[in-house]
């Protein structure tokens, strides 16, 4: 149980496949007493030979990626197609002389003696196979050792899964990264006024915090930033209007990834009137939402409470954004009103759009004993009129 233990320790430190994949031999061939071992992933093209042992070789090859199908001389393939269609495991103590694989090319050519075929499973499904092979004896892998390799089998699965994650991961990190460097050499003001940059280091940095540990956690927080990236990035529907439900989806996602960073700091209240339903420009309601969160409610140490609110007042649907942070200071107010920073941009963009289309613009307030409101008036009047004009 202690060399378990260690094995599990072991294999869950690392991060890189070709590390992992050595580990893991390593441990299986310790833990058997094999001449031959082979580990079989499967991707996109399909089964492959990814990392190979040899009894008398001085390394482990990896990441050779032979196809199954073009591995015929290199291990029985009637054994290894078992495991991946039943997903159950292949004992052998003579598997030459006796048992339903000893027509298999390899298994005659070679005349193998003791064998193991082993699925490795994460979450029912089938993510490798091991192969172990010693022609020095019969029925050399004991009970005890098929015991102990399952057991390692289902740690492996994790680890496996875990880097797969973490390579996605960093991957996902380099493109956004290579994005933004771009969108920074450009000379787009309104997308310098609607992406920070800032945001997309956070927001990877908190996607790697949960990758090990919470992978479901993980794929919902990439699944929220792709949303948000998407929705930021609509060049073409850039000069067009946008339903409300569509700007709350962007900030939905948005403010995903921002509770996930912050956990209870950020308290979310989301006061959306039933049936309610407008047109407005896009991105009007998520950079009022983040310059909530960053300057009001993120500089308190316990954080604060947000509130977006959209309701029919007479005449017009009136959306709020609201926060109990620590209120703008003069100086970042005065930045604001006359678009003098990257905040200022952006809430400045965003009242040009709204007074060419509307007659009237954003209105932001100092809450007394502070905390912020911004307010956005929609005409529901000229909604129609808006539309004509806008498009």
């Amino acid at each position: 149980m202690i060399a378990i233990t260690s094995a599990y320790q072991a294999v869950t430190k690392e991060v890189e496949l070709p590390d992992l994949l050595r580990k893991i031999m390593k441990i299986v061939v310790e833990n058997s007493g094999a001449q031959k071992a082979m580990l079989l992933l499967k991707d996109e093209q399909g089964w492959k030979i990814d990392a190979t042992f040899l009894e008398g070789e001085n390394d482990i090859n990896v990441l050779q990626s032979v196809a199954l199908k073009q591995a015929a001389k290199m291990l029985p393939q009637a054994v290894i197609n078992f495991c991946i269609h039943t997903g159950e495991a292949v004992v052998l103590s003579d598997a030459s002389g006796q048992g339903e694989f000893q027509q298999d090319a390899y298994i005659q050519k070679n005349q193998t003696k003791s064998l193991i075929g082993l699925p490795i499973k994460n979450q029912g499904l089938i993510t490798g196979i091991l192969y172990l092979e010693n022609n020095l004896a019969k029925a050399v892998f004991t009970d005890s050792q098929v015991e102990i390799l399952q057991l390692l089998a289902a740690q492996f699965s994790i680890s496996l899964r875990n880097v797969q994650l973490f390579t996605n991961l960093i991957a996902t990190k380099e493109a956004l990264h290579r994005s933004t460097e771009e969108l920074l050499r450009s000379e787009i003001a309104f997308l310098q006024a609607q992406i920070k940059p800032h945001f997309l280091y956070n927001a990877l940095n908190t996607i790697a915090a949960f990758s090990l540990d919470e992978p479901q956690m993980t794929r919902d927080l990439l699944a929220n930033l792709s949303a948000f990236l998407r929705g930021s990035f609509d060049f073409k529907n850039r000069d067009k209007l946008v339903t409300l439900q569509k700007e709350l989806e962007l900030v939905e996602a948005y403010l995903f990834i921002e509770k996930a960073r912050y956990g209870q700091r950020l308290n979310i209240i989301y006061d959306i009137e039933d049936q309610i339903k407008c047109l407005l420009p896009p991105l009007v309601i998520q950079p009022l939402v983040e310059n909530a969160v960053q300057h009001g409610l993120s500089a308190q140490k316990n954080g604060g409470t947000l509130k977006i609110s959209a309701h029919r007042r007479a005449d017009f649907v009136i959306i709020s954004v609201i926060d109990n942070g620590v209120g703008i200071p003069e100086d970042v107010f005065e930045k604001c009103q006359n678009g003098s920073d990257s905040t200022g941009v952006a809430l400045k963009n965003i009242n040009m759009r709204l007074v060419r289309l509307y007659g009237h613009g954003l209105e932001i307030n100092r809450m007394p004993g502070g905390g912020t409101r911004a307010v956005i008036r929609i005409p529901m009047a000229r909604m129609t009129q808006a539309t004509q004009h806008y498009d």
